[in-house]
């Protein structure tokens, strides 16, 4: 049993290279979490005092609600044209089905 956890921790001589390689990046990886909910948390109260101002002026609509209802609005897409090819429901230039 000491035998392979002393194997898992040298990891054939290398141990000392791969876990503070192992260390640093879960370190990075925290952090880099840590700072995403940080920022998310300033934004979300910076947007509910944008709220707040607009209800307090009076305003029908909130940005949280703009946003949303733009959010939900389904924009299409116009149709892309490529060289070479006929779009669905053109009819070929020529009338007759033989080549010339």
């Amino acid at each position: 049993m000491t035998e392979t956890l002393t194997g898992l921790i040298e990891l054939g001589g290398y141990g000392g290279f791969v876990w503070p390689a192992y260390g640093i990046s879960a370190f990075a990886i925290g952090l880099t979490a840590f700072v995403i909910r940080r920022r998310a948390r300033q934004l979300r109260r910076r947007l509910d005092a944008f709220d707040e101002q607009g209800k307090a002026a009076g305003s029908i609509k909130t940005f949280s609600s703009r946003r949303a209802s733009q959010a939900a609005v389904k924009m299409p897409l116009p149709p892309v044209k490529v060289a070479g090819v006929r779009q669905a429901g053109q009819v070929s230039g020529s009338s007759s089905g033989s080549a010339s």
